[in-house]
C-alpha cells in the first residue's frame, strides 16, 4: 500500500506499518524488523516530522525499531531524547525499556569515543580541543558547578563528556562519563548552545569540566 500511494505520504504509512509490526517482545536485540527496510522506516519517521510534527510517543517507537534493527548510534540518540519519559504502549515495561536503552548505549559510546580519540590527534583536533575548553569553562563552569550543588550523590572534581558537534558547532548529542553525573540538570544547559566550529561536521570531542565548588 505504501508504495502504491508514493513520496512522503507512502514513506509515512510504511512508517507506521513498521510501527504495528515491530513490538518490544522479549529483549530482542537486532533481531530484524520481520522484512522491513530500516531505511525506509527512518525515510518515513522523517516525513511525519516535516508533514505533522513528532512527539514523545514517536520517538519511543523510533527508538525500539532503531534497536531492533542493530542501528545503535541511532537508538542512543532517540533514548537520550526519551530521557525519562518512556512510553509503556512501546516497552511494556520498565524493565524492556532500560534494558534495551543500555545495551544501545555501549556501542555507542565506544564508537563516539573511539571518534574522539582520532579527532584529537590531529594538530587542528588539538587546537579545538584546547579552544573549546576554554569556552567551555568561560560559559558553563558555574552552571555545572550549581548542577553538582543540586546533586549530592555526585562527588567527582570534574565530569567527563563526549560530545558531537555539526559543522556549525551546535550540539547534536552529549554523553556522560558516570551513570551518577548530574545529567538532567547538564543536558539542558548544552541541548540549544551553539559552541566554536569544529574542523569537520559530526565532529565528536572529549572535555572534562572541572566542578570543585
Amino acid at each position: 500500500m505504501a508504495d502504491g500511494i508514493g513520496g512522503k505520504k507512502g514513506d509515512l504509512i510504511y512508517f507506521e506499518i513498521a510501527t504495528t509490526l515491530v513490538c518490544a517482545c522479549g529483549n530482542a536485540q537486532g533481531q530484524g524488523l520481520n522484512g522491513l527496510s530500516w531505511p525506509r522506516i527512518k525515510a518515513g519517521y522523517s516525513a511525519l516530522q516535516e508533514l505533522y510534527g513528532t512527539s514523545i510517543s514517536h520517538i519511543n517507537e523510533m527508538a525500539l525499531i532503531a534497536f531492533r534493527a542493530a542501528d545503535f548510534d541511532y537508538a542512543a540518540i532517540a533514548f537520550n531524547e526519551i530521557g525519562d519519559n518512556w512510553d509503556k504502549a512501546v516497552w511494556h515495561t520498565l524493565d524492556s525499556f532500560y534494558d534495551s536503552r543500555d545495551q544501545a548505549a555501549i556501542p555507542h559510546i565506544q564508537n563516539s569515543l573511539a571518534a574522539a580519540t582520532e579527532n584529537v590527534k590531529t594538530p587542528e583536533g588539538q587546537l579545538f580541543s584546547y579552544a573549546l575548553g576554554a569556552e567551555m569553562d568561560r560559559r558553563y563552569h558555574q552552571p555545572f558547578v550549581d548542577c553538582v550543588k543540586a546533586t549530592p550523590g555526585y562527588t567527582q572534581p570534574s565530569i567527563g563528556l563526549l560530545v558531537e558537534l555539526t559543522k556549525e558547532g551546535a550540539v547534536r548529542d552529549v554523553l556522560f562519563s558516570g551513570a551518577d553525573a548530574p545529567s538532567a540538570c547538564i543536558r539542558p544547559l548544552l541541548e540549544k548552545a551553539i559552541l566554536p566550529t569544529p574542523p569537520k561536521a559530526d565532529y565528536w570531542v572529549m572535555i572534562q569540566m572541572d566542578v570543585n565548588r
